[in-house]
């Protein structure tokens, strides 16, 4: 059962960890170091923590036929809105990377760090393995399909099979497998990928606090393709696909709901990491990652209420 008030306290947690790192950059405490830090942790470290965290606290009640049929949904729902985000962005960017940025930002959401702790109150553990699920093809086709949007099309000397060696993609390949091992893990464990996997949370929405002290207002929302951009991925595009994922998934209420709140996060913050190590829209990408994070606690909500309840 959908547990609507839980889901509004973590909201609430998250808007307050934003505040904090939003006064802890204005006071002098957090400086531009720290936002670094706190990035490469959750990118070389607490990224990998928190699928791992999720797999080995969820209890083993899929069989290796229910793992294999949630990750075939997985793969076609992500190559459909690959497709569906491309034809969405050509409507208002202009062709080569900019058509590309904009399709990624919508395909695209952050259903790792900010989406799990989201669907948790929703739809228990269960609902969050689905969701980590998710993660192997959305880390594979982001630093693949991914890199070549953001590039208008072209491959501009990228290794992208060394991407494919970093420790979310490795990660997220491998839990399914281990999770249908049925591997029993030591609890020392247990608790150290479970703390250090809880600890992303945090660290991730101190950095949008921080970034925003720093970022003027205009940034944010005088860019009307970012604008365009934020209300497409978090009510237009969710509300567009529910329909058709009630009815191809109508026979497993629990896949769908989570697959309907995965389209409703907010643009993945890897949009901005990859505009800035192979792309050219790194304040487009930037603007739009936290202003729809800000405003999908806002969002959810009401699309919990339209699209769940």
């Amino acid at each position: 059962m959908l547990d609507f008030t839980a889901l509004l306290y973590k909201l609430i947690e998250i808007f307050l960890y934003i505040c904090i790192g939003y006064i802890c950059r204005a006071i002098g405490i957090f400086k531009e170091q720290a936002n670094k830090a706190f990035s490469n942790y959750i990118v070389y470290v607490g990224g990998a923590m928190v699928l791992l965290g999720a797999m080995i606290n969820t209890e083993q009640q899929f069989s290796v036929e229910e793992v294999l049929r949630i990750l075939l949904v997985t793969f076609v729902f992500t190559a459909f809105m690959i497709v569906v985000c491309l034809l969405i962005a050509r409507l208002f960017a202009r062709g080569g990377s900019e058509w590309g940025n904009y399709a990624y930002m919508l395909a695209f959401g952050n259903i790792g760090i900010f989406g799990l702790p989201v669907l948790k109150p929703l739809f228990g553990a269960e609902g969050v393995f689905i969701a980590v699920l998710f993660n192997v093809p959305f880390s594979l086709a982001v630093y693949s399909v991914g890199i070549l949007m953001i590039q208008g099309g072209r491959n501009k000397g990228v290794k992208i099979w060394r991407l494919m060696l970093s420790p979310v993609v490795v990660t997220s390949v491998l839990m399914p497998i281990l999770y249908c091992l049925h591997l029993s893990y030591p609890k020392p464990l247990v608790t150290v990928v479970t703390t250090l996997g809880d600890t992303c949370l945090p660290l991730l929405m101190f950095t949008v606090g921080s970034t925003l002290r720093t970022m003027p207002l205009r940034e944010m929302v005088g860019n009307w393709k970012v604008d365009c951009t934020v209300a497409l991925k978090l009510v237009l595009i969710p509300l567009l696909i529910s329909p058709l994922l009630r009815l191809v998934l109508r026979n497993d209420p629990l896949l769908q709901g989570v697959t309907i709140m995965i389209c409703c996060m907010p643009v993945a913050g890897a949009a901005t990491a990859m505009n800035i190590l192979f792309g050219e829209h790194e304040k487009e990408s930037g603007a739009a990652v936290f202003l729809s994070t800000l405003l999908s606690l806002l969002t959810i909500p009401l699309m919990v209420r339209l699209l769940l309840m």
